[in-house]
């Protein structure tokens, strides 16, 4: 994921030209806002210029960014600087949106000789409410102002944000919890994710693309990256991690709270009795081997029946799933993939009868309780 802060210059007639634009400007801006995408930003005190901060994952996406905007279109806005962070320091809240004016930010740019020391030092200002955000542009910092609710970050093997699952974990945890989102798989092409597809005997992991598609991918080159998305969460001073795929992974270094959804799965269904077969639902036929497998060596003995995640919409096949599962007597359903939906689990309960188990509500309820909320 790229940060840019995009230095944007108003028409000269600025005022007669954002009337007949401007709802639909802020409308866009708070979608932009909702999905991650925009972090912030607005009008100098003068009005001939703008500054806006966007989390992308490649510089293309500018494109959509500002010369989709109605601003842009309707011509209020005329020229646009773009510049990307080398390093940024996450704002640690979504702060209310104020529009009359009210609010003021300081804008401070500079360059710096000692990197690290400098990195240190905005996280530091972070921690102490002085800062909303923080970074090192490949030639400037900027700054404003923070506070210190819970930041969780939320880590998936693909790329964020993931739009099918977060705003229903994100319920859960509530407003006073902030949700930070990042992809094992931001920032890197079709031909890229294309290369790091499973081959024979590899550990099969599927996950979501930012445009909804579904990517296979084998664990042994996801590992690694998952590992450095959680160092760098951790480096914009996240509370804790929560990773978004139930596969069983090697052990995983963190500074800070690790949530592991594979055992947060696990921990319930030893603690739980039920009668009948557990039936676990795997999200593809390539993955029943080895989650057959993995779950007899946890001290299970499972159905392990395969349903896409990400076909999930579809009736007939959730009906075929729930008859394989009614078939063999099973008493208790979880679903092994955290790209299922509420949906899916209260659908599968109806058809099958026997209580379902989703895995990323799960993980969202572990983590509010860590929070404390």
């Amino acid at each position: 994921m790229i940060v840019f802060h995009i230095a944007i210059t108003a028409a000269d007639d600025y005022l007669a030209r954002r009337e007949i634009h401007r709802r639909a400007h802020i409308e866009r801006l708070q979608g932009l806002r909702a999905n991650g995408i925009l972090i912030g930003g607005g009008p100098s005190a003068d009005l001939r210029t703008a500054d806006l901060f966007y989390r992308l994952q490649q510089p293309a996406q500018l494109e959509y960014a500002i010369e989709e905007d109605p601003y842009w279109t309707g011509g209020v806005w005329i020229r646009y600087e773009p510049r990307s962070f080398s390093q940024f320091v996450e704002p640690w809240e979504m702060v209310p949106v104020v529009l009359d004016g009210t609010r003021r930010v300081t804008i401070v740019e500079g360059p710096t000789a000692q990197h690290d020391m400098a990195q240190f030092a905005l996280i530091g200002l972070v921690e102490r409410d002085r800062l909303l955000e923080a970074g090192r542009a490949h030639s400037a910092p900027v700054a404003a102002r923070a506070v210190t609710r819970p930041i969780v970050g939320l880590l998936t093997i693909g790329q964020s944000p993931r739009v099918d699952v977060v705003p229903d974990m994100a319920a859960i945890l509530g407003p006073d919890v902030t949700v930070r989102e990042r992809g094992a798989l931001d920032g890197l092409g079709r031909d890229e994710i294309a290369a790091l597809a499973p081959r024979p005997g590899d550990d099969i992991l599927v996950t979501r693309l930012a445009d909804g598609a579904a990517a296979f991918v084998a664990k042994r080159h996801i590992v690694g990256r998952v590992q450095a998305a959680i160092s760098e969460l951790e480096r914009t001073g996240v509370t804790m991690t929560a990773l978004l795929c139930t596969g069983a992974f090697p052990p995983l270094e963190a500074a800070r709270l690790l949530v592991l959804p594979h055992q947060v799965l696990l921990g319930v269904l030893r603690a739980l009795r039920w009668p009948g077969r557990l039936g676990i639902v795997t999200p593809s036929v390539e993955h029943v081997p080895q989650t057959e497998s993995r779950w007899r060596a946890d001290g299970f003995d499972p159905v392990v029946v395969p349903l896409s995640p990400y076909e999930e919409e579809s009736h007939a096949k959730l009906e075929r799933t729930a008859q394989t599962l009614r078939a063999v007597g099973t008493g208790l359903v979880a679903l092994d993939c955290m790209g299922f939906r509420r949906e899916t689990r209260t659908e599968l309960q109806r058809l099958t009868g026997a209580p379902v188990l989703l895995a990323n509500l799960l993980v969202a309820r572990v983590v509010a309780e860590a929070c404390g909320v």
